[in-house]
């Protein structure tokens, strides 16, 4: 089973309940991955544990220009029709 956890801001020593939870359902062999709208600051790099995390989450923002467009590349190259679709 494959779990995402979406948050505006992550990873922050304020965050230890999600911390928690995420490092217990990853003991059970869940696949967990963890997202954030924001990277946090340097402010926030507390100890080994919160910086593995930020190492492991996807940054929604700032987005890469070159990397928005590989990706998209990959969806068109997958289903054409459906990507056309899209905005049509």
């Amino acid at each position: 089973m494959r779990i995402g956890y979406f948050t505006n801001t992550y990873q922050r020593p304020t965050d230890t309940f999600i911390q928690r939870e995420v490092f217990g359902l990853r003991a059970r062999s869940l696949d967990v991955r963890t997202f954030s709208v924001r990277r946090t600051g340097v402010e926030h790099d507390v100890g080994p544990d919160v910086v593995a995390e930020q190492r492991n989450t996807f940054y929604l923002l700032p987005a890469n220009p070159l990397t928005l467009l590989l990706d998209l590349g990959v969806l068109f190259a997958g289903s054409p029709i459906s990507f056309v679709s899209t905005f049509g």
